[in-house]
């Protein structure tokens, strides 16, 4: 379980929500792109009032609560602020609400909020009102609003007294941030998937795609409705129920990890004309049990060659994005009800699979799906260490950035070996992880990265 906290934790670090920072009074991870130390100190009432805007979702609003009280602080909910004593604001850029106007009375740099190419952008402001500490959080929506909540946490979790006035400037270089749990073996229990989840809460994650390789729920029974009971061995392999799955979902949502559950229709994405609403009638069976998110794998399966196949790939992938959206997206659901885009595994995941001619004809095809579908790559190579040429082409070819699946750690290729150390140490110990590549400072033209952390 350690060497899976730390790979993700070092995720984080790369996932871009980081920077330098001109004195190091606050210790966050990831650590912020922008930290402004401000003079004097300031200390938080017992009791601190949370002023929240109208967008603000629910488990945000909990989220605020948890770290508060965890705090050792009593938090209410209110409208305004009272007279005297703590606030904590949250709100979004722009709103004209409480957080949105102490924002602009403290004249809050928000350079980070409209940054191009990033992601969950957030502010946070730590000062003093009349002798009380005064949190203002502003998000460009009420995720990112959530996620500047970790970095509240780790400033106050230690004490609540003496505390340097400060402002955060945060957002990530990758629309995706987590892990999959994807490989072939025993899949993580409930009691695990739910701790990942709360650490990848604190680290400002919020991708956990299952499709275990095991499950067959996933892939050879994909089309069938998971089991209500289980018998204990079976649970000790890490097979699921429908109870597991609620349970699974809502952590999920109160962590703002998304648990993108993951189908594995094998060629039949492709050879079978029906298989849209195949898939929509399991995708049904999962969103009642609390899924709000899906992807497609195809990995491992026969590879669409032909300017047709090519094509019916991509229009399965198109449709059933389409029946998704009519389905649960339309403009009267609610923020809970909504399904987010889907994730996909392609045929040709690895770039070394097939010729140059059919790679291009295979993600030229697949640039006429829709822009919100997120598509995974593993890199030149099943194991290759995540690096920007590699996006690059996929990128050209693709005309969309790509995510990176990577394969770490993930001791298939060494199995005679296992991952003990950092990344770096890894590489350089063990060429077989891929040739004693090195870790890039900067990962470019990429929209995600997921670590698939195996049970060694």
């Amino acid at each position: 379980m350690k060497q899976i906290l730390s790979s993700l934790l070092f995720a984080a670090v790369l996932s871009g929500m980081g920077g330098a920072y001109a004195q190091k009074n606050y210790e966050i991870y990831p650590v912020p792109q922008r930290q402004v130390v401000g003079s004097g100190l300031v200390s938080f009432s017992k009791s601190v009032t949370v002023v929240c805007e109208e967008a603000i979702d629910a488990a945000t609003r909990r989220r605020a609560e948890q770290v508060l009280k965890e705090a050792g602080l009593d938090c209410t909910f209110a409208q305004e602020a009272p007279a005297t004593g703590s606030v904590v604001y949250i709100g979004v850029n722009g709103s004209g609400g409480a957080a949105d106007q102490r924002a602009t009375t403290l004249a809050l740099d928000r350079t980070s909020l409209t940054k191009a190419g990033k992601f969950d952008r957030h502010l946070l402001s730590l000062s003093d009102r009349d002798g009380s500490a005064e949190v203002v959080i502003v998000g460009e929506n009420s995720d990112a609003a959530f996620f500047a909540l970790a970095s509240l946490e780790q400033m106050i979790e230690h004490g609540t007294d003496h505390l340097p006035k400060v402002k955060l400037y945060d957002y990530a270089d990758q629309q995706s941030r987590g892990l999959v749990e994807g490989y072939y073996g025993y899949p993580y229990s409930v009691a695990v998937k739910k701790d990942l989840m709360r650490f990848m809460m604190r680290m400002k994650m919020n991708t956990y795609m299952y499709g275990a390789k095991s499950d067959v729920y996933h892939s050879q029974k994909w089309e069938a409705p998971y089991p209500a009971t289980l018998t204990p061995q079976q649970v000790k392999n890490g097979l699921l129920t429908q109870d597991m799955i609620r349970d699974i979902a809502k952590t999920s949502q109160d962590t703002k990890v998304n648990f993108i559950w993951a189908i594995h229709p094998g060629n039949s994405f492709v050879g079978d004309a029906n298989v849209v609403n195949r898939i929509m009638n399991k995708y049904s069976r999962m969103y009642e049990l609390g899924v709000r998110q899906f992807a497609v794998f195809v990995d491992d399966v026969g590879v669409p060659k032909s300017e047709a196949d090519c094509k019916t790939n991509a229009d399965h992938l198109t449709a059933l994005q389409a029946a998704i959206d009519k389905k649960w997206n339309n403009a009267s659901a609610s923020p809970e009800a909504r399904v987010r885009p889907l994730h996909f595994v392609p045929q040709v995941y690895t770039l070394s699979w097939v010729g140059e001619a059919d790679r291009k004809r295979f993600y030229n095809a697949l640039s006429k799906t829709p822009d919100k579908i997120t598509i995974y790559i593993t890199g030149w190579g099943v194991w290759t260490v995540p690096n920007s040429n590699d996006l690059d082409v996929v990128r050209k070819e693709l005309q969309r950035p790509a995510a990176w699946w990577w394969n770490y750690p993930c001791n298939d290729n060494a199995d005679g070996q296992i991952y003990p150390s950092d990344m770096y140490y890894n590489f350089f110990e063990m060429p077989a992880v891929d040739n004693n590549a090195k870790m890039p400072k900067q990962l470019e033209h990429g929209l995600g990265i997921v670590s698939n952390p195996m049970q060694e």
